[in-house]
């Protein structure tokens, strides 16, 4: 449980894509304290050294996460 035993989900969508924020609840691991995340559906799978990848993951501070999130843009040729 990284992010506590009652964390909260909040879901979204970035350009269209499934996505959703984590937030920790009190009772998060203290080496992981205030961290958060946000996980997004790429518009495709992509291939990053031969791993193929379907979601995008971007973790940071729980102050941060939402305006950091609302950043991302999915680049699509």
């Amino acid at each position: 449980m990284p992010y506590g035993s009652q964390s909260t989900i909040v879901r979204t969508s970035i350009q269209g894509q499934d996505a959703c924020f984590i937030f920790p609840y009190p009772d998060q691991p203290p080496e992981m304290w205030g961290q958060s995340a946000l996980i997004a559906r790429y518009p495709r799978p992509i291939t990053i050294s031969g791993q193929t990848y379907n979601f995008f993951i971007l973790w940071a501070d729980q102050n941060h996460i939402r305006e950091t999130g609302n950043t991302v843009t999915f680049l699509t040729e």
